[in-house]
């Protein structure tokens, strides 16, 4: 038996697909009865049957319920964003209402994305700085130029992961470790610039300042 590697979605996405499923059904059949039912011509509600604009009422009542449902679960990417912007602001549609909800998404998925970027970032950090180590414990003359390659590409690394701006103790705490495992120093001595860096991103992270 070949084993399966497909990934099971994590708690967040499988509710958001239900949600998003029960929105878009909702929304279906409120569209199919009304087209079906209600003629475009009419203009006032009253020369609408009473049994179908109950009907065509119930079924907006259910896609209004679903739609909030959805709306107030956060987004899990750009997709999602994207879907509730649309809800909220597409075809001419202006709901204020959902304004914050929208905004704090967009907060939460930024931040999720610099953190990935961080990570990658920091990873490869690791990866070259790994590669210069092994360079130092086996150097040689014949191998100068890689040990000097090796140590340039590990600079452009460490530079390229701090300037990435973090959101968690976590990442802060990997950017310190970073300059202080790099550097071969105790904080203290660390390059000042560098670590005024960090000490901003302490401030405002776990004292709570606002980023100046």
């Amino acid at each position: 038996m070949i084993a399966s590697h497909q990934t099971t979605p994590a708690p967040e996405v499988r509710e958001w697909s239900y949600l998003r499923t029960a929105y878009e059904q909702a929304r279906s059949a409120e569209r199919a009865y009304d087209a079906e039912n209600i003629d475009p011509k009419v203009d006032r509600l009253e020369d609408i049957p009473h049994d179908v604009s109950e009907e065509s009422e119930r079924l907006a009542d259910v896609r209004d319920a679903a739609e909030d449902a959805l709306m107030a679960y956060p987004a899990p990417d750009a997709a999602g964003f994207a879907l509730k912007y649309m809800i909220a602001h597409g075809a001419g549609r202006y709901t204020d209402c959902w304004n914050g909800l929208l905004e704090a998404d967009a907060r939460r998925l930024i931040e999720k994305e610099a953190n990935t970027s961080f990570e990658a970032a920091h990873a490869e950090f690791l990866r070259l700085r790994a590669i210069e180590l092994a360079f130092t414990e086996t150097s040689s003359l014949a191998m100068a130029d890689a040990f000097d390659a090796a140590i340039e590409a590990t600079q452009a690394a460490f530079d390229a992961m701090l300037a990435i701006p973090v959101a968690s103790a976590r990442h802060v705490g990997a950017k310190l470790a970073a300059m202080v495992e790099f550097y071969d120093l105790p904080a203290i001595g660390i390059d000042r610039d560098l670590f005024a860096v960090v000490t901003a991103e302490i401030d405002t992270i776990l004292l709570g300042k606002d980023a100046a």
